[in-house]
């Protein structure tokens, strides 16, 4: 998708909410001819469009050492 696509995306999902996916699919083929499924849309709008996505703290290459010092120790079993 084109940054002009994504910018649509997003503007359909602020009209409709982040809860009509499916609306929010068959609106985007409406408007731009792109057909992506709903879980896809979802997904994107998740982890790349989100304002709040974009936000989110990263991880660091410190907690990264850390988990793996902790998990040779422990284990990955819960």
């Amino acid at each position: 998708m084109s940054s002009e696509d994504e910018q649509k995306l997003v503007e359909i999902i602020c009209r409709r909410g982040e809860c009509d996916w499916d609306g929010v699919s068959m609106e985007l083929m409406e408007s731009t001819g792109i057909a992506k499924g709903s879980f896809y849309l979802k997904t994107l709008w998740a982890r790349r469009l989100c304002p709040k996505a974009q936000t989110a703290p990263q991880w660091t290459r410190d907690r990264t050492e850390q988990l793996k010092s902790v998990l040779k120790v422990h284990g990955n079993e819960p």
